[in-house]
């Protein structure tokens, strides 16, 4: 899809591809892709609201993108632990993988999900004070 920015500039989005992407996630994960991508956004909305400014600079979209980037053997691995711990262990997987940010893909897989190194920056600043912040 084609979309025409207020600015003027054009979007390309790959939705279709994005539902069925996040489906076949979903279901080789046992369902815990989207269970840990709504505890990521919603933490994001109580880091917002306490007033963590890295969680302003960053969409829902792509922190969806970022869990669909970990390998489903992650999600599968630690399927017996509690999904607060499941989380935790997610997140360390994203910090101790940073170096790969540069082939990261969107949910869509077509797209780079850091289109340039300082998208990457503001998406590594986030999962740091995200650490410290669910460490609390």
């Amino acid at each position: 899809i084609y979309i025409r920015a207020d600015d003027g500039t054009t979007v390309v989005n790959y939705p279709e591809q994005h539902i069925v992407n996040g489906r076949i996630k979903n279901n080789d994960t046992n369902y815990y892709f989207k269970k840990m991508v709504r505890v990521l956004k919603k933490m994001r909305y109580i880091m917002q609201s306490e007033g963590h400014k890295s969680a302003d600079n960053i969409s829902s979209f792509a922190l969806e993108s970022l869990l669909w980037n970990i390998p489903n053997s992650i999600f599968i691995d630690y399927s017996k632990y509690s999904q607060s711990h499941m989380f935790g262990l997610l997140i360390a997987y994203v910090l101790n993988n940073f170096s790969s940010f540069n082939v990261y893909k969107e949910a869509n897989g077509i797209k780079l999900l850091f289109q340039t190194e300082n998208d990457a920056e503001t998406m590594k600043s986030f999962i740091r004070e995200l650490i410290v912040f669910y460490e609390y």
